[in-house]
């Protein structure tokens, strides 16, 4: 069996568990708020610089604050009395929070690398680009999606719904 954190170790890696989150929550609400401004922006400088610094926010902050929160959330349900599928809230989040991952990495990342290098090109006329308004949608929206599930995901640690799961009897 795994050895465990003491209280003190539980306590450091728990806060460094939630500046991950926060990170992430953070970098989620400023891609949404430049998302909704990069849609509406008519210079085409600034729309363009607005697209530059979601790419900065997703490559400096979301990445890795993304992953953090899933390797300190892991760490913490081993090292603890938690485990990783005890209850089933725990298994919800992780599931929840790898899909987020999976969504940030294959999705989004695509997404706003495409609209770069359109909103670098083209300028103002990007926003007459059909790929490039789809894809800013699709940003606003997949940022969105990011915060509502974080909440979703901080209530459940919370309230820590669904109980425990059953444990099997082994069999001799």
């Amino acid at each position: 069996m795994a050895k465990k954190l003491t209280l003190k170790q539980k306590n450091w890696l728990l806060s460094l568990h939630l500046l991950f989150i926060v990170a992430w929550m953070g970098g989620a609400m400023c891609m949404l708020v430049l998302g909704i401004y990069g849609l509406n922006v008519e210079a085409g400088e600034r729309l363009a610089f607005t697209y530059e610094i979601m790419h900065v926010v997703d490559e400096a902050m979301l990445k890795y604050s993304a992953l953090g929160t899933l390797f300190t959330g892991v760490l913490l349900s081993v090292k603890t009395h938690w485990g990783l599928t005890k209850h089933y809230w725990i298994i919800v989040k992780e599931v929840v929070t790898a899909g987020l991952i999976m969504l940030g990495i294959f999705g989004l990342s695509n997404w706003l690398g495409e609209s770069v290098l359109i909103a670098g090109a083209e300028k103002a006329a990007a926003l007459q680009n059909d790929d490039f308004v789809l894809n800013s949608r699709r940003l606003v929206g997949g940022a969105a999606i990011n915060i509502i599930w974080m909440f979703v995901l901080i209530a459940i640690s919370y309230f820590k719904p669904w109980g425990k799961r059953k444990e099997r009897k082994k069999q001799a």
